[in-house]
């Protein structure tokens, strides 16, 4: 009985946490922005995820270009949305792997015309997502984990169009995943 009531206990808490997750999700975010640097932000999320790395013997490696890379944003919600993709990455990666991380500035060519902006690369050597998911993976709800609510890539999504920024992401089963992140830079193009 014991047993039974503890496996109760622990699905209520499941649920009281995805409860927690979607109404977050659903509340409007309310941005702390200023201006901060992106390598700073990533370098702190670098620091909070290496133990969780080493202990899967997975090496993280971060490639910064020279130029200075300024945003206006709010330096929390980046770092959670890096903090997640990084995580989805280390997690996709049994034992052993890399995560490679670069940044830099670029000018994406959009609709509206070339648009200056910083390029995060979050690479993994991870399982990879397969072809019919990718268009899914931003889906509120939408999740291939067993313990996972589906919320993490939405609530990145949001923090990034919040941001007035946008995602391309590329992977190949068994080969990894490739998530490319583009915020507006500060500096003139």
């Amino acid at each position: 009985n014991k047993i039974i009531i503890k496996e109760v206990i622990d699905q209520i808490e499941r649920m009281d946490h995805s409860v927690k997750r979607i109404l977050e999700y659903a509340k409007p975010e309310v941005m702390d922005k200023s201006v901060i640097d992106v390598d700073e932000v990533l370098e702190h999320t670098l620091s909070l995820i290496s133990q969780f790395a080493s202990m899967k013997y997975i090496a993280v490696n971060f490639s910064k270009g020279p130029e200075e890379k300024k945003v206006y944003g709010d330096a929390k919600a980046l770092g959670e949305m890096f903090l997640n993709i990084c995580l989805n990455g280390i997690e996709a990666m049994e034992v052993e792997g890399t995560l490679n991380i670069f940044s830099h500035v670029k000018d994406k060519r959009e609709a509206e015309g070339n648009i200056h902006c910083i390029e995060v690369e979050i690479q993994d050597t991870g399982c990879g997502i397969k072809e019919n998911d990718l268009p899914l993976i931003f889906n509120p709800l939408y999740t291939t984990k067993e313990s996972g609510t589906g919320l993490g890539l939405s609530i990145s999504a949001k923090i990034v169009e919040n941001h007035n920024g946008f995602f391309d992401v590329e992977s190949a089963v068994g080969q990894g995943t490739n998530f490319k992140i583009y915020l507006p830079s500060l500096a003139k193009g």
